[in-house]
């Protein structure tokens, strides 16, 4: 054997095992199983698993070790997500113990080379117990005005989202007048809409079934409108199970649904005995006290008078009335804006005396509140403490002294008429000396002066009003706020052909940066889900909400699956039209 023909030789084995690693690292693709974590006995759910790649080469899948979960049918899919493609096999499993269990792992066989996946620690449980939901109300039977609370606590675990509320209770116009409790100081709440009706609730950290959850709440009170009986319906919640994919993507799981009991509220009238007559509507328990400043004065001067009323709804406090009053004092028809703090609405009035302490006047006498106390169901009046005050008669002032008619005091000589005019008048050195003029006089003089450094001035305060604007956190996010829409609708307009693969790319980061400019949001890492509750949160209609993040998910669906569907089929008229009603909420 020469020397050239083993040359070949070896070349032909270095290329026949190039060729051989390459086909195996080729081969190494990743498997792996998933399914939710909580399942419900009885009930089916999807076993599923995802290959890396797409379907070629894949021969078979071993379900041999599921025998115990009863599988049933074998689904193939095919996506792409973000360019990193994914093939899956579903499988429907069930199972009828309750407890902690363990999916097995099964076998994929690819390109000749078997492949076997993770098991799967589950909790399987009983139908109802995923999530904790309650609705409350504080009465069962009240007067007519009487407030009701309701209270609304739903405890969840955080693999979920999605979240929805149906109560029929919030949705009796002509039966109740809704209103918002008094806020807690310091606490950190948030809005959202449940139908038409606004909500403020609270949403905190805990634990449900030895797992984190969160735990949201808030409260509404109800007054009814009519004596009867007010059925407030079975209130309904509802969530979505949630995860992510192993490529990329996500995915939502089956929807959960848990009532509250229905209940009817029995609504009485109010006695009409021995009804005083200065009730205006407060049902509950009130308090009134009264203070005055300052409390020694003269007749005339004006005293601030402020009456503090705490009960348990304070938007329905009107002010008392004080024409009992006016025989001593003088009381304007108008009187300031109440305020509404710590559980407490203040009233303030300015009044002034007509008559002095010694003509009898000496106090600010109490003043009534009365109101309907449902616990004894009878009628009651309460008074403040009267409040003891000085006043003083006012000095009379003469004409004279009204008119100001003074002595005036003489200052140098008196004027004398003459044909030299007024500078005659003036003596010594009160005359003004000859000037003459000269330019530089004017140029370093207070005009001159005004006239060169006020565009100067001008300059300075322009350059510093851009630095600070420019370099302004808040400014800058309203700036970004206020230029949102424009700036979505102009790159709209620029996408020439809407049923390009690239347009659906295009379209969503467009929806993204809109939701981010307006919000003040990170618009890279936006989802749909992340979109709609922020959109909530500030107060948008549940309609525009849902309309918006349909458009968003069916262009990321669109980009997902490959094609031509998705973006293609929006308009950008209706996108436009969308942006600018989000715009006016």
């Amino acid at each position: 054997m020469n020397s050239q023909t083993l040359k070949k030789q070896l070349f032909f084995l270095w290329a026949m095992l190039l060729i051989c690693q390459t086909a195996t690292f080729a081969a190494d693709r990743q498997v792996v199983a998933m399914a939710q974590k909580v399942i419900y006995v009885g009930k089916p759910f999807v076993y599923l698993v995802a290959i890396e790649g797409d379907r070629s080469g894949v021969e078979g899948i071993n379900i041999d070790s599921l025998e115990g979960f009863n599988p049933r049918g074998a689904g193939e899919e095919s996506r792409n997500i973000n360019g990193r493609k994914t093939f899956r096999i579903n499988i429907q499993l069930t199972t009828n113990k309750l407890g902690k269990a363990t999916i097995p792992p099964v076998t994929v066989k690819i390109d000749g080379k078997v492949y076997t996946t993770n098991s799967i620690a589950i909790d399987v449980i009983k139908p109802g117990d995923q999530f904790a939901f309650d609705v409350s109300y504080s009465d069962s039977k009240c007067y007519v005005g009487q407030p009701v609370i309701m209270t609304v606590k739903w405890i969840c675990h955080d693999d979920f989202s999605s979240p929805s509320l149906d109560i029929p209770a919030l949705q009796e116009d002509g039966k109740f007048i809704y209103e918002e409790p008094q806020a807690t100081p310091g606490s950190d709440s948030k809005m959202a809409k449940i139908g038409n009706r606004k909500i403020t609730y609270h949403v905190y950290d805990g634990k449900y079934k030895d797992k984190k959850a969160s735990i949201l709440e808030f409260s509404k009170i109800l007054i009814p409108q009519k004596p009867g009986k007010i059925s407030l319906g079975a209130a309904t919640a509802s969530c979505q199970e949630s995860s992510a994919g192993p490529f990329g993507g996500f995915s939502q799981g089956r929807t959960y649904t848990k009532k509250s009991p229905a209940k009817t509220l029995t609504v009485i009238p109010l006695p009409t005995e021995n009804q005083p007559a200065d009730f205006n509507g407060l049902i509950g328990r009130y308090s009134i006290r009264t203070t005055a400043e300052p409390k020694a004065c003269n007749v005339g001067t004006p005293i601030t008078l402020k009456m503090i009323i705490t009960g348990p709804l304070l938007k329905t406090v009107t002010m008392p009335d004080l024409d009992f009053m006016a025989n001593d004092f003088k009381i304007p028809d108008e009187y300031a804006s109440p305020e509404i703090t710590n559980r407490q609405v203040v009233y303030t009035q300015t009044v002034r005396a007509k008559r002095s302490s010694e003509e009898g006047l000496t106090e600010i006498p109490p003043i009534s509140l009365s109101y309907f106390d449902v616990d004894s169901g009878q009628y009651v009046t309460r008074y403040s403490q009267p409040i003891p005050i000085k006043i003083e008669a006012t000095r009379v002032v003469t004409a004279a002294e009204g008119q100001g008619v003074i002595a005036a005091t003489r200052q140098g000589s008196e004027l004398e008429k003459t044909r030299r005019g007024m500078a005659a008048n003036v003596e010594g050195p009160k005359l003004l000396a000859h000037q003459a003029f000269t330019l530089s006089t004017v140029l370093v003089g207070p005009l001159g002066v005004a006239l060169w450094a006020a565009p100067a001035g001008l300059f300075m305060i322009s350059l510093l009003w851009r630095i600070i604007s420019h370099t302004n956190p808040q400014r800058q996010k309203a700036q970004r706020k206020a230029r949102a829409c424009s700036r979505a609708l102009a790159r709209l307009k620029k996408i020439n052909d809407p049923h390009s693969d690239d347009a659906r790319q295009q379209i969503a980061d467009v929806l993204r940066q809109y939701i981010g400019d307006r919000f003040d949001k990170n618009s890279p890492s936006l989802t749909p889900m992340d979109c709609q509750a922020i959109l909530i949160e500030n107060n948008c209609s549940q309609e525009l909400t849902e309309q918006f993040c349909q458009m968003l998910q069916h262009c990321e669906e669109s980009l997902f699956a490959g094609g031509g569907g998705g973006a293609g089929q929006l308009d950008s008229t209706q996108i436009i039209e969308l942006m600018t009603k989000i715009e006016k909420t």
